[in-house]
């Protein structure tokens, strides 16, 4: 039969390699062959999900008076173009550029893309998954990408969801969406780039975008504009990430302000009905990072937001660089990491009268990172040597909350500054500034920088400043609130924490018991967030006052036990194990199973160890055996007991060889187990001629060995016999026997059994363990605790006695 199918392969494969467009078969799908525009085409109709298109050397796409190429059966399969070259640079014989429709999710790596060096072609993704590696190489113009379609050739008006992830090529623009008009995209829009991607602008979308917009940009990719909302109406929310070694090009510095040129917003010149989330970190850079709008046509109606966590930009703005007079412009900035030059919550710079304002609040939390030059709470207004020819200003609070890791390093230029409130000669009236020291190591670290280059160095009008203390003793929380405008308030709360926490994959959380606060007690009650107190090991609880007072106590969270896993044999073979698990052929040392692996003789099998379980107990079976000998441990002069097992016993053979070391052990003895009775002993030789056979499993014969003196090592004792397949065990010898427990002034035995339970409990219950014998470490940790008596109630709790052995291991924590 195998020889009849080796036939029938060769012979397709002969038959398939006549026709024009080869079709190998693979594990992960097909690939295709393909050398021509037609292949192409015919094989993007016949490629299964998962397969692959191969370009053979260089495909031409030929001039046509549209000017259009469409790549992809427009039936959402998905697959990959790979080797070879795509040349596109014919597609249109005039100065018109090329229009390339991806009708498939497809992604192409390790291949070239070949565009008109003197034409900026047009890349449309039409709302499919499409992806371009980091192996992909662009040759000629920069192209213009569109997530979506390009409606003027297409009656389709509006995509489901776009997804585009682009790691090589150079741009003039990314786009999310379409550029024509009465586009819309009902979902959610994906941009990622990363590899060496370079682009002039990135915009998030365009048009109308019923979900969220998220944008991602890493490696080292170089985008000048990077803008999240573009010009769309976004019904959802707006995240943009900028990591990794983003922005390489740019140069923020004193005599470049924009980096070179860059900026990253949140927003754009559109309108997002949500919020913005720009995440700038890891060794980005960038000139401006602004959680808002770039145009005053912009707006966000939820918060813009600002996370900087890492890299170097010039200018943070929370609410835009460009705002509408009167509007709405709520922003949130958190520093916890990077360096910036200067921070403002508020714009810089609105359209409208000189005293145009923006409505909204604004918090800034400086807790991490450096800021070299100046914190403004608002707006910027522009100025030349403290002439101010803008008042623009914030109607709102403005919340400028200074932790104790910031670095203000302010430096001496005159207008430089720190203040909760807008860079104006005066306050306005309706712009309240708050200033919180998060603790009074943050107040005596920055307080005297508060006001510099501000009106002469004095602080604004409406400006209160506050500070906390904060600490925890005893399962008690205390925190202290000074404010220059009145005495001193203080909150105290009293928690239990979790004892004993065992990972059972929900949350574990401190309870508070009591609280209680002072007259007068300003901002809010305490509130408890919490970090990594799901999974095992240390778990963070943080209590807060109105999020800028915090103080950390820790609690740990154990693993959690599994149970031993059930495992047959059925036929000779392991049935049951998965790779979850992991077995032993010594009940010591174990590896991970992987599936396919051929298990033999006596194995234990127990579950891994993962981040939040223990190895569970093992169990023990026996495969392709007849017979399995233990091991056992035993000092010189000790006479041990070795037990024989037999998974399976149907007769078929009259005697078995015992084979030793003879110079090391002598055997005494051989007594009956439980599959037959009569069993003799000759002198190595056991013989059963006149035994009765009373089961199929279990002990076949105990076999007593006396380790002689000068005995030193392991010793291997076998089992052999005609169609016998047996597996050896061993003698050790040791100086004592783990888990043999002797008082002091009596004599260990040797043995393993209730007794020692009972002694190595009573000497650590006493707190006399210095008593005790060596075998009294049963896990081998260098002490003696109550972990060794739990570990020896367990060992005889999992103790096969037709076996001889148990599934737990002593001593595991040694350096045996």
């Amino acid at each position: 039969m195998k020889k009849f199918l080796s036939i029938l392969l060769a012979f397709c494969m002969i038959v398939t390699s006549m026709v024009f467009v080869p079709l190998t078969v693979t594990a992960e799908g097909a690939s295709i062959t393909v050398n021509s525009v037609d292949s192409l085409n015919q094989a993007v109709k016949d490629i299964p999900n998962g397969g692959t298109i191969v370009v053979d050397g260089t495909i031409a796409f030929a001039d046509n008076s549209a000017h259009v190429i469409y790549l992809g059966s427009n039936t959402g399969k998905t697959y990959t173009i790979t080797g070879g070259t795509l040349d596109f640079t014919a597609v249109n014989s005039n100065s018109a550029p090329a229009f390339i429709n991806i009708h498939d999710n497809i992604t192409f790596e390790n291949i070239t893309l070949g565009f008109d060096s003197e034409k900026n072609d047009f890349l449309f993704a039409c709302g499919y998954k499409f992806t371009v590696a980091e192996t992909v190489t662009f040759t000629g113009a920069k192209v213009c990408l569109y997530g979506g379609r390009y409606l003027h050739h297409n009656t389709v008006n509006k995509d489901k969801s776009i997804n585009v992830t682009l790691l090589a090529g150079n741009y003039t623009s990314i786009n999310g969406a379409s550029h024509a008009s009465g586009y819309t995209v009902e979902g959610d829009v994906s941009i990622t780039i990363g590899g060496n991607v370079t682009a002039e602008i990135l915009n998030g979308a365009a048009n109308t975008i019923g979900g969220n917009v998220y944008v991602t940009v890493g490696g080292k990719a170089n985008i000048k504009t990077i803008c999240g909302a573009g010009s769309a109406t976004i019904e959802g929310d707006v995240y943009v990430v900028v990591k990794d070694n983003a922005n390489p090009n740019s140069n923020p510095s004193n005599s470049s302000h924009n980096g070179g040129g860059y900026y990253v917003f949140g927003g754009g010149s559109g309108t997002v009905k949500g919020s913005t989330y720009v995440y700038f970190m890891d060794n980005a850079k960038s000139g401006y990072v602004v959680g808002g709008s770039n145009s005053a046509s912009g707006s966000v109606g939820g918060t813009a937001n600002v996370y900087m966590m890492g890299g170097t930009t010039y200018s943070v703005y929370g609410s835009g660089t460009s705002v509408a007079a009167n509007a709405n412009a709520s922003a949130n900035i958190v520093m916890t990491g990077g360096t910036v030059w200067q921070v403002f919550g508020g714009s810089e710079a609105t359209d409208g009268d000189k005293d145009s304002c923006i409505n909204g609040d604004i918090t800034i939390k400086l807790l991490g990172g450096t800021v070299k030059r100046r914190v403004f709470g608002g707006s910027y207004n522009e100025t030349s040597i403290f002439s101010w020819s803008s008042s623009h200003y914030v109607n709102g609070t403005i919340t400028l909350i200074v932790g104790e890791n910031i670095n203000l390093n302010l430096n001496t230029e005159s207008d430089n500054a720190f203040s909760s409130h807008s860079r104006r000669s005066s306050t306005a009236s309706t712009e309240n500034g708050v200033i919180i020291y998060t603790n009074a190591t943050a107040k005596s670290t920055h307080s005297k920088k508060l006001g510099t280059g501000v009106a002469g160095g004095k602080t604004h009008e409406n400006e209160h400043i506050y500070s906390y203390d904060l600490n925890i003793e005893n399962e008690k929380c205390v925190i202290t609130q000074t404010c220059s405008e009145h005495t001193d308030h203080s909150a105290t709360c009293t928690f239990t924490s979790p004892t004993d926490a065992v990972y059972n994959g929900k949350e574990h959380t401190v309870q508070i018991t009591d609280e209680s606060y002072s007259d007068n007690w300003e901002f809010e009650k305490f509130a408890v967030n919490y970090s990594d107190n799901i999974n095992a090991g240390e778990a963070s609880a943080r209590f807060t006052i109105e999020g800028v007072a915090e103080v950390t106590y820790n609690f740990d969270i154990a693993k959690a036990s599994k149970s031993a896993p059930s495992i047959k044999i059925s036929n000779g073979q392991v049935v049951g194990i998965t790779e979850e698990m992991e077995y032993s052929v010594d009940g010591r040392n174990y590896a991970p199973y992987v599936n396919g692996t051929a298990l033999s003789g006596k194995i234990f099998v127990r579950y891994k160890e993962t981040d939040n379980t223990k190895a569970s107990n093992a169990v023990k079976v026996y495969a392709n055996i007849d017979m399995a000998v233990n091991a056992v441990e035993g000092r010189v002069r000790d006479t041990v007991e070795i037990v024989v097992y037999t998974p399976y016993f149907d007769g078929g053979v009259s005697s078995l060889t015992v084979g030793y070391d003879h110079d090391a052990l002598e055997l005494v003895s051989a007594t009956n187990g439980d599959v037959l009775s009569g069993i003799a002993l000759n002198d190595d030789v056991l013989t059963f001629g006149n035994a009765t056979q009373k089961s199929k499993q279990g002990t076949f014969v105990k076999l007593s060995f006396r380790i002689k003196e000068g005995a030193k090592g392991t010793y291997e004792v076998s089992i052999s016999g005609d169609g016998i397949d047996a597996q050896s065990g061993s003698v050790a010898v040791v100086e004592f026997v783990r888990g043999d427990v002797a008082i002091a002034g009596e004599d260990s035995d040797g043995k393993i059994d209730t007794f020692d339970i009972l002694a190595l409990r009573e000497a650590v219950v006493n707190e006399s363990t210095d008593g005790v014998a060596l075998g009294a470490d049963v896990d081998g940790d260098g002490n003696v605790d109550s972990k060794d008596v739990i570990l020896l109630c367990q060992y005889l709790a999992y103790y096969d006695f037709e076996a001889g052995e148990s599934t737990v291991t002593l001593g595991a924590n040694s350096a045996e």
